[in-house]
């Protein structure tokens, strides 16, 4: 009887160790960095169309190069996170 206990408990601490991994939260929904980085930009852009020190030709030029970059930005987050598929599935198998 002491065997098939001490078996069961081994078992259920390497299941444990194994099933640990899929446990872990997805970062999905935190902005990537470059991401904040480039809205912080368009703030400042803002900013200094306010007091003067760009002219509405240049604000408009700096605007539509940030929100490429944005938009790239966030291109790439979504597709390194589409990378990563539901674990849960695959521990099933």
């Amino acid at each position: 009887m002491l065997f098939w206990i001490i078996a069961a408990g081994l078992s259920a601490i390497v299941l444990a160790a194994l099933l640990a991994p899929l446990r872990r939260r997805d970062t999905t929904e935190a902005p990537a960095p470059d991401v904040a980085f480039y809205k912080g930009q368009m703030s400042e852009i803002e900013n200094e169309h306010e007091r003067g020190l760009l002219s509405k030709e240049e604000t408009e030029r700096a605007r539509t190069e940030i929100a490429r970059r944005l938009l790239a930005a966030d291109r790439s987050d979504r597709t390194v996170a589409a990378g990563r598929g539901p674990t849960w599935p695959a521990a099933a198998l």
